[in-house]
């Protein structure tokens, strides 16, 4: 059962290079299955050959039926087409009134048959600015373009790229071709298993081949997808010389008003802090800076004691000094 395995891993890989290399497949798993363990392996199991001469035949057959390369496939499966081109679009407009103008933007994405992807608008001085992400069918992206701009006072920036994915989408055909035939004839081995293990063992294959299939799919369909709709970008600006110019009434008495009002408040303020200060303020101050006041005075005469007595000292010595110097002369 040990060898039935290790030449089932090794038919295994010979289907996954296969799917890349049909021509080499043939070549490496007969290799492996007749003389890769040796000539001390002659106990091989009959069955266990047999199943493996069946899965290098299979191979055989799949190879045949692809054409023996990818290449064929794709001239099989891939029908001319019409070059797969991803559009975006993206515009910087002025307009007069950014709201109406999203709207209008709006209506003409869902006559066409496309929808918006997000919306966003904020304040901007006395107006809003606003933003937009559209889809839009590729047939129409440049009618869209040329509509939006018409509706605009002032385009700023107009920016149009294009990506051609053909190549990748034909690639992706022919390496779906080849594993989606890689599968089937896997797929048949199932009925020639004769235990779990095996069933287990085929199983396991399958399944890493439809997740591969599965990833080939869904990226085609986003391909697919990105080409079909296109993407066109918006930043909406409002036009501020267009805005009407507004000036605000002059209301004398209003003015006045509000003169007497900031004066009544200044008035009151000011009451307000003489009372705080009578009341609050004078008797903390004089119950604190009193005997402040008084001890610092007293240190203040201590220091003059002090200054006025090393004066004293320091004229007595002078004196003496000058006493003794007459007398020795």
């Amino acid at each position: 059962m040990k060898k039935f395995k290790s030449t089932l891993a090794v038919v295994f890989m010979g289907l996954c290079l296969f799917a890349c290399q049909p021509q080499i497949v043939e070549v490496e798993v007969a290799r492996e299955v007749s003389g890769g363990y040796g000539a001390n392996e002659s106990a091989y199991s009959a069955r266990n050959a047999d199943f493996a001469g069946d899965v290098i035949e299979t191979i055989v057959e799949v190879e045949a039926q692809v054409g023996g390369s990818a290449e064929t496939v794709v001239e099989q499966q891939v029908v001319p087409q019409e070059r797969l081109i991803i559009r975006n679009g993206s515009l910087r407009i002025t307009v007069q009134d950014p709201e109406e103008s999203m709207a209008e933007i709006n209506n003409l994405i869902e006559a066409v048959g496309g929808w918006v992807v997000h919306s966003n608008s904020s304040q901007y001085g006395e107006s809003i600015q606003g933003s937009m992400q559209v889809r839009v069918p590729a047939d129409n992206f440049n009618a869209i373009m040329a509509d939006i701009q018409a509706g605009a006072i002032q385009v700023e920036n107009v920016n149009v790229s294009g990506q051609d994915v053909t190549d990748e989408f034909v690639d992706l055909q022919s390496r779906l071709g080849n594993l989606e035939a890689t599968a089937d004839r896997v797929r048949s081995f199932l009925e020639e298993t004769d235990n779990v293990e095996e069933a287990l063992a085929v199983n396991a294959e399958l399944s890493r081949l439809d997740g591969e299939i599965e990833v080939i799919k869904g990226r085609m369909k986003y391909l697919s997808e990105s080409a079909a709709f296109s993407n066109i970008y918006v930043d909406i600006f409002p036009d501020i010389i267009a805005q009407p110019l507004e000036i605000e009434r002059w209301l004398p008495f209003e003015v006045a008003e509000d003169a007497t009002e900031a004066l009544i408040s200044t008035m009151q303020g000011l009451a307000s802090f003489l009372i705080w200060f009578g009341i609050y303020l004078l008797p903390v101050g004089l119950v604190i800076g009193a005997p402040a006041w008084f001890v610092g005075r007293w240190g203040w005469r201590k220091r003059q004691e002090r200054r006025a007595a090393r004066e004293i000292a320091t004229t007595e010595e002078t004196s003496e000094t000058e006493t003794v110097e007459e007398s020795a002369e």
